[in-house]
This record gives C-alpha cells, structure tokens and sequence, in this order.
C-alpha cells in the first residue's frame, strides 16, 4: 500500500505505473491521478500537442493512413445511418466534387486511365467559359473524348461546358455532337 501524492489516498501499489527508479518501484502519483495530469497538461499546451502528432503522422504517413482508414471503416460499421446521412448531405452541398468522383470512379472500373488533376487547374476550367456557346454560368467538366467511349479523365481530355451544352453532348464525341 502508498499514499499518492497528488489525492492523498492510499492504495495497492498494482493502482501505479511503474517506475524502476523509485525504492519501491511504482509512480508517486496513482494511475487515476497520473492521467489527470496528462489531461490538464495536454489542454494547457495544444499547440505542442497537435505539433508533435503532425510530426509522428508525417513521419510514419502510411502507417498512419492505414489506421486512419481503418478507423474510419469501423465507425461507419457502427454507424451506418449517420454515415449514409453525412455523406448525401456532402454530396448536396459539393456537387462538382462528387462528379469528379464519380468520373474517377467510372474511369478507374472502365480501366482508361486516371491522372491527377490539381485544383489549380479544375478552378481554371470551371471559371472558363463554355466551349459551345460562351455563357459562363453553370460551368461543368466535360470529358471530350467520354469515358465510355474509352476516354481518359485526364486535364487533356476535359473541357469547360454549361450544364445544358453537356446535357445535350451527353456521350457524343465533340464532332457527333456538333453535326446534329
């Protein structure tokens, strides 16, 4: 039995962590206590805190992505209905993005080829005209060549269109579409 330091309370040494500097063995401070401490110190210095998880994240990246993946997979195992919700109401709010998703996502099930398309380049597309008739509301990607015409969603292979130009393109290639 020991008294911690911190509540005063005295309790079997298996409550301590140990410690093979001490007489005895064990912390001066119960686990209890000892976890309190953390607490407080954690919150009084986030910065430091989040810094140095940025550092382990950064220095064991995939590692740190599996878990991350691997978390992420188990709560929406346990909670399914507000995952579906968050998601729908994601897709609502980033229409643009989930049809990018979507193109990657048929693309890479057709097998034609994904490329990475940096944000600098889909903001310069999306704040362009449209090809077909000039108007600038509305702007959408369009694959020039379609994906399942065995085109690839690649920067060379999309252009800006109004949401009605593509709604009428549909999967026409540019000189199909242009003839009718």
């Amino acid at each position: 039995m020991k008294a911690c330091k911190d509540c005063q309370v005295e309790k079997p040494l298996s409550d301590y962590h140990k410690n093979k500097n001490t007489k005895d063995g064990v912390t001066i401070v119960c686990k209890p206590c000892a976890t309190e401490r953390s607490r407080k110190w954690q919150s009084a210095n986030r910065d430091r805190v989040n810094e140095v998880g940025r550092k382990n994240y950064a220095k064991n990246l995939e590692r740190s992505r599996a878990n991350r993946r691997e978390r992420v997979r188990r709560w929406y195992a346990r909670n399914p209905e507000v995952a579906r919700a968050a998601t729908r109401r994601w897709n609502l709010e980033h229409p643009e993005a989930k049809r990018i998703s979507e193109a990657k996502r048929r693309v890479i099930k057709l097998g034609n080829g994904v490329f990475t398309i940096l944000p600098k380049e889909l903001n310069k597309l999306l704040s362009s005209k449209c090809n077909n008739c000039g108007t600038s509301e509305e702007i959408t990607l369009d694959h020039i060549i379609p994906i399942s015409r065995g085109g690839r969603h690649s920067i060379g292979n999309l252009q800006p269109l109004c949401q009605s130009c593509n709604s009428s393109k549909n999967a026409k290639t540019i000189m199909e579409w242009r003839s009718n």
